[in-house]
C-alpha cells in the first residue's frame, strides 16, 4: 500500500476560478468554459468561486441560476462549438501547470 501511494501522482484541483460579474457575458462564458473544460480534459478537479456574488453563478435577486454561467460549468451533451475549447486554452495552462510541477 505504502508503494502505492508513493507512486500514485498528487491529485490536482483547480480552486476558485470565476469571470467577474462586470464583464461581458461571452467572456465570462469563453473563459469559465475553457478553465473548466481544461481541467476535466487533465483529469483534475476544478470548484467555481463564489456562488453568488461579484462572479455571480446564483441570481439572489432574482433567484434563478444564471444560465450561461452555468452551462459553461456543466454543459449540455451537445455542446456549442462556438465555445472556445480547451485546446485553443492548452498553451497558457499547458505552462501552468508545467510551472506547478516544478514547485
Amino acid at each position: 500500500m505504502t508503494i502505492f501511494f508513493l507512486k500514485r501522482p498528487p491529485n490536482r484541483n483547480v480552486r476558485r476560478f470565476g469571470a467577474y460579474d462586470k464583464g461581458p457575458m461571452e467572456s465570462r462564458v469563453r473563459y469559465t468554459d475553457a478553465v473548466a473544460r481544461t481541467a476535466e480534459f487533465l483529469g483534475w478537479s476544478w470548484a467555481y468561486w463564489q456562488f453568488d456574488s461579484d462572479f455571480i453563478l446564483w441570481d439572489m435577486k432574482q433567484d434563478k441560476w444564471v444560465e450561461p454561467i452555468l452551462h459553461a460549468l456543466i454543459p449540455a451533451k451537445n455542446v456549442s462549438t462556438s465555445r472556445l475549447s480547451c485546446l485553443d486554452a492548452m498553451p497558457s495552462l499547458l505552462a501552468f501547470y508545467y510551472q506547478l510541477r516544478r514547485t
